[in-house]
């Protein structure tokens, strides 16, 4: 592996982070059915789907992830100790949390110890907006349409979960922190990606 491939790998990830801030989109529809058997449709316009923000956060995660293995083979090539690289991830918050919800996705269970010390998952995208956003309500027989002005001014949240259903923090800001960690990696290994 040479530094160019690690860097296509983190010039990727970049491009997914950049992504998760894009808000807006063609928005999306959900069916809420009351307990006495009414259904009323919800929605919303000018906002990505929430199945499109689960992908990116999903690949995100496994991208960041699959960045230990570059970090350490890049190690190795410089005869340094691969088992530093470990140490450092199961250290940091962020990056042992990266790591259980990266392997709870690609395997759906975890078979090892959770480096984070919790079984992480990913709860459901939530979307936070302002009534600044809102350019208009629309209320008809047995729906509602929100439609959003400005994307850029909503917050969107996605919880991470350990096995209680404990919230242990938030995706968005757990994936920032990890790859500012793995920046601050590289630093230290004097790599330059730039």
């Amino acid at each position: 592996m040479t530094t160019g491939e690690f860097k296509k790998l983190f010039d990727r990830i970049k491009r997914i982070q950049q992504g998760l801030g894009q808000k807006s989109g063609a928005g999306f529809v959900w069916d809420y059915t009351f307990p006495d058997g009414d259904t009323h449709s919800y929605r919303i316009t000018n906002l990505k789907k929430p199945e499109e923000i689960e992908d990116d956060v999903t690949h995100l995660f496994l991208c960041v992830w699959n960045a230990k293995d570059y970090v350490k083979e890049l190690v190795r090539q410089k005869g340094g100790d691969q088992k530093e690289i470990e140490r450092i991830v199961n250290s940091d918050r962020n990056l042992s949390i990266c790591a259980d919800v990266a392997n709870y996705l690609k395997h759906s269970v975890l078979k090892k110890r959770p480096r984070s010390g919790h079984y992480c998952r990913l709860g459901d995208v939530k979307y936070e907006i302002p009534q600044s956003c809102v350019k208009g309500l629309k209320f008809g027989d047995h729906y509602v349409e929100t439609n959003v002005s400005n994307p850029d001014c909503i917050t969107l949240t996605m919880a991470i979960k350990d096995e209680q259903d404990n919230i242990l923090g938030d995706a968005f800001e757990c994936l920032e922190r990890a790859i500012i960690k793995w920046e601050s990696v590289l630093s230290s290994l004097n790599l330059k990606l730039n």
